[in-house]
């Protein structure tokens, strides 16, 4: 800078030396200062040569955000200047910057063809084929960049390749690699005094360490970072490192610490007049409010973001709080708000195609459907996530969680034996990933698979290590559903008492969390545990308490059980003719569900199996 400042002060015409200034005002974070001495550059330039007006006019909209302008530009460039490698490594970059990944590579390769070790042509490319999801394809020109760079003695060459290794081994779900290649970087920008680069590793360095459940080693490194962007003065980078921070904190269960930073961040956001990192920021507090229970808060936060998400029409971060939204109102009993906002999160992907998150909100719809009991709809929502999921070929905690729930909407319509492979591959991802809350929720699913195939004993099993994983994990929601499950194998093996006692703190447990259909599935179970325990009277009026919720909810998925359960608590106090009549709403409610999903199956589940037993109903 203090060189571009000479220059200027020498020749006050010289307006490259401007544009120069503007370009490291810009790196400096400085933007104001960016676009004031772009603005001079460009008001001197009308008498240049026409690649210098183009070199400025170009920088000018990079600085001034204009894409469209920038690449005019560049173009132009191109045909005055074919052979310049600078030229079309600035496209690449303009381009990779925007997201097009394809025209990017294509200008990248023509600088290589021009010079095989462009030292930055080969970073350029590797980064770019990570990004383009082919991590493995990345490693051959990065391993040519690092050898350059060694026979160079460039140690910043030699930091930035490093860094893009780490990358690429991250994406191949190689954390240790992708450590050791982070950790090698930082070293060597510590000693060059890249202050920037620093913060970009150390924030590396914390993402794989929480990912291999280091927590506090984490958060020493995220502080690290934030205290360097602090020293910078980048409010960008500060806000960023907050929110990393806060992802921290929310897998340790500290909402009010994680709250707290993105706060920060937010207010950060809206200084910079940032609408995009607003509307990012303001969904994530809503994601902190959610995970506390508090829905309505987070309802306020999503609605916030869903209003600016409109406004920039991005479709990804669109549909992302549409389904969040629907989440929400899921949890909140609400469900025909939900419905209604998991379709428009979905017709917004399916346009955008989207395939992350046509999983992401096909997974959300059923969940939903199995509650309202239409377990056919269930699966065919959870079939299309897993599909989608299947063909993007990611292997992380989505992909696990995506697979666990296909595995369970297969046993919830008695096809048990398909549910095992995606069950089974959960399992082993769950386990590559060192994520016990992942272990948990996937072991829960293998444990209600179990159950519904009628065994017990190894639904016992699983369902007691799921709840002791998540309990470790400190995830209060996967906990519970494994010990719902536990204490309904409780009642299946003559242990009503125990599961009474179990059921009454669960409910207490579900009702702290704002878990309404957990919750009334307590009561359920309560009631079934009642009926068995010859606790007639008591048995009655649990049930006509939660067939009333669950009538008026709309979680369908219930009644079949509850006007049964009635009718046996009925008959046991010697009212048999008021039994039959609760028999026969379970007839009907269970052959309503079974026309519904379509299944010859369904009625295989141990628990409908009781139900259409008790009254005369076949399967098929």
């Amino acid at each position: 800078l203090k060189q571009f400042q000479s220059a200027t002060t020498a020749d006050p015409n010289f307006a490259l030396a401007y544009s120069q200034m503007a370009q490291t005002y810009q790196q400096l974070g400085q933007d104001q200062k960016a676009q004031q001495y772009s603005g001079q550059a460009v008001d001197l330039s009308s008498n240049l040569p026409a690649t210098e007006k183009y070199l400025i006019a170009a920088a000018d909209a990079q600085i001034l955000n204009n894409y469209d302008r920038a690449v005019s530009a560049y173009a132009q460039l191109s045909k005055l200047l074919p052979d310049d490698s600078q030229v079309q490594f600035n496209l690449g970059e303009l381009y990779e910057d925007h997201g097009n990944l394809d025209e990017a590579l294509k200008h990248y390769q023509q600088v290589l063809a021009a010079d095989p070790k462009d030292l930055a042509g080969l970073l350029a490319v590797g980064r770019v084929q990570i990004k383009g999801g082919n991590p493995q394809a990345s490693l051959d020109p990065l391993n040519r960049a690092l050898s350059l760079a060694v026979e160079l003695n460039n140690q910043q060459g030699k930091a930035n390749v490093l860094q893009a290794i780490g990358n690429a081994y991250q994406d191949m779900n190689r954390p240790q690699d992708a450590l050791g290649n982070f950790q090698q970087s930082l070293e060597i920008k510590q000693k060059i005094g890249d202050k920037r680069g620093m913060a970009s590793s150390l924030d590396q360095i914390a993402q794989i360490e929480q990912a291999l459940g280091k927590p506090d080693e984490a958060a020493q490194h995220f502080q690290q970072e934030l205290k360097i962007e602090q020293d910078l003065g980048d409010q960008e980078g500060m806000a960023r490192a907050l929110l990393n921070y806060n992802f921290l904190q929310q897998t340790q269960g500290r909402y009010d610490q994680a709250l707290d930073a993105t706060k920060k961040a937010l207010q950060i956001y809206m200084n910079l007049s940032d609408q995009s990192l607003q509307a990012l920021a303001l969904n994530n507090i809503g994601n902190i409010y959610f995970k506390k229970g508090e829905y309505t808060d987070a309802l306020t936060n999503f609605q916030q973001a869903l209003t600016l998400q409109e406004k920039l029409s991005n479709p990804d971060r669109l549909a992302l709080v549409l389904n969040n939204m629907g989440q929400t109102y899921q949890k909140m009993g609400q469900y025909e708000k939900a419905l209604s906002n998991y379709l428009k999160a979905l017709d917004t992907s399916r346009k955008a195609g989207d395939k992350l998150r046509i999983a992401n909100t096909s997974d959300s719809m059923a969940s939903l459907f199995e509650i309202q009991g239409r377990y056919g709809a269930a699966l065919r929502a959870s079939q299309e996530s897993y599909q989608n999921m299947q063909q993007l070929g990611l292997k992380d905690e989505n992909t696990a969680s995506v697979g666990a729930d296909y595995g369970l909407a297969l046993a919830l319509v008695g096809r048990f034996d398909d549910a095992q492979k995606p069950l089974a591959e959960a399992l082993e991802l769950a386990r590559s990933l060192g994520n016990n809350g992942l272990i948990g929720l996937v072991l829960s699913q293998q444990g209600m698979r179990a159950f519904y195939a009628g065994d017990y004993q190894a639904a016992g099993t699983l369902l007691g290590q799921a709840r002791s994983d998540a309990q470790k994990a400190g995830a209060p929601e996967q906990s519970l559903f494994a010990g719902i499950g536990a204490a309904r194998v409780a009642i299946r093996t003559g242990r009503a008492a125990a599961a009474e006692n179990s059921l009454r703190t669960l409910a207490h447990e579900a009702d702290s969390l704002g878990e309404k259909y957990l919750s009334a599935q307590c009561t359920l179970y309560l009631g079934d545990a009642l009926v068995a325990a010859h606790q007639y009277a008591q048995a009655q009026e649990t049930l006509s308490q939660v067939a009333r919720t669950a009538q008026d909810a709309g979680m369908q998925s219930l009644l079949p059980e509850a006007e049964f359960l009635m009718g046996e608590a009925l008959r046991g106090a010697g009212q048999a003719g008021m039994a039959q009549i609760h028999f026969k709403k379970a007839a009907q409610l269970l052959q309503q569900m079974q026309q519904e999903a379509k299944s010859d199956t369904l009625l295989k589940r141990a628990d409908l199996k009781t139900i259409a037993d008790g009254v005369g109903i076949k399967a098929g």
